[in-house]
């Protein structure tokens, strides 16, 4: 499997992933065959915005900018993502910057061949206990998220993951809280659509806790899980940091999309 496939399908486990919000009722959800973005309850600006555009699109520009409104009129931060189906990059980037947006982190593209060796390359002192997150254990994955992301613990965001949990979890969408000795350390989602390659999110470790390979085993449980589904291929776009965490398993990193944002 070549880059530009693998760089493909985890978009369209991306794409899958934010599709699924279109189950909770009261969500914002525009997909369509040129669009897909979302206009959350949450204020945060990583739960707003655009994940898919077709700048090939003869009503392209209309289109951007008819979206822009929609989403200032929203009243949140969002971001606009460009993606492995972005073509036209710098027209789209001239017209970003033109409706006020500004450029913000870059993701790029991480990604790991999945095989038995590999974990059995890791052993653990400390090991960490992985369950399902259900509504009885939801409130200390949301803590322990808000902490590992520094996202505060804002009630308009636990709500809006709590529903997605109730909705969508266990379609395609899993999350696993990690415990030792009784304390939450760690956590992970894993995303297994129809492809060979399949994705991880929100992999994140208590700040109390860093460096203690804590978010590594979130890491390598969420890829065992991805295996045992007969997954290929484990990959995801990623900040900076997040990039530095998989590489530590051997991970290769690929390309760079650029993203922007409004109201940051």
């Amino acid at each position: 499997m070549n880059l530009k496939e693998i760089e493909n399908y985890i978009q369209e486990a991306y794409l899958d992933t934010f599709k699924l919000v279109e189950k909770i009722p009261y969500e914002g959800v525009i997909n369509t065959k040129d669009i897909l973005y979302i206009k959350s309850t949450a204020k945060a600006y990583f739960m707003n915005g655009v994940y898919h555009f077709n700048d090939q699109s003869p009503e392209m520009e209309d289109l951007l900018k008819k979206t822009v409104l929609d989403l200032k009129q929203h009243g949140h931060p969002f971001l606009w993502r460009l993606n492995t189906y972005t073509t036209h990059h710098d027209k789209l980037e001239k017209l970003l910057l033109s409706e006020g947006l500004i450029e913000s982190d870059p993701l790029t593209s991480v990604y790991l061949e999945l095989n038995t060796k590999l974990f059995e390359q890791f052993q653990f002192k400390n090991k960490v206990e992985f369950n399902l997150v259900q509504e009885d254990n939801f409130e200390r994955w949301f803590t322990l998220f808000s902490e590992s992301f520094g996202v505060g613990g804002d009630p308009t965001m636990a709500q809006v993951l709590k529903d997605y949990q109730k909705y969508c979890g266990g379609d395609i969408f899993t999350s696993y809280l990690g415990t030792f000795k009784g304390e939450a350390v760690s956590c992970v989602s894993v995303i297994k659509n129809e492809n060979p390659l399949g994705a991880l999110f929100n992999i994140g470790s208590s700040p109390k806790y860093r460096g203690q390979s804590f978010g590594m085993q979130a890491a390598l449980f969420g890829g065992k899980k991805l295996l045992e589904n007969g997954k290929q291929y484990v990959g995801q776009f990623g900040s900076l940091d997040g990039v530095k965490s998989y590489t530590k398993l051997g991970a290769k990193i690929g390309s760079q999309y650029k993203t922007y944002g409004y109201g940051l």
